[in-house]
């Protein structure tokens, strides 16, 4: 089951200007208007937590790559525990929202940047 969080439309192969917001907190130097972009929104989410904290813990410009968060934080003591940051080996980064009900081993993650809006799958 997957569900949608839609942003505008924008051209293929290019960000939207809420996405561009995102690289703002990473201090980013590269070009925000097509870089791949789910570090960014890790970084983003972690900055705008409102914990000083976590707030703190996220280095820019690094944390807008995602190989960035492999090394963040702890490793997980309960592997399933909402809210976890998430690092594919394909290279993306998310947070863990759930699991899947009819397949206890597929976990559910809102992610950006996988071809798609941000989306929980």
């Amino acid at each position: 089951m997957r569900w949608r969080v839609e942003f505008p439309k924008f051209p293929a192969g290019r960000n939207s200007e809420e996405i561009k917001e995102y690289f703002k907190v990473t201090d980013f130097q590269g070009d925000a208007g097509t870089a791949a972009w789910c570090g960014a929104f890790a970084t983003f989410c972690m900055k705008k937590s409102g914990v000083p904290e976590i707030e703190n813990r996220v280095k820019t410009p690094d944390s807008a790559l995602a190989a960035w968060w492999k090394n963040w934080g702890q490793p997980a003591t309960d592997p399933h525990r909402i809210g976890t940051v998430i690092v594919l080996k394909a290279g993306h980064v998310g947070f863990l929202v759930g699991e899947a009900m009819e397949r206890s081993s597929f976990l559910q993650e809102i992610k950006g940047d996988m071809g798609a809006p941000i989306m929980w799958e």
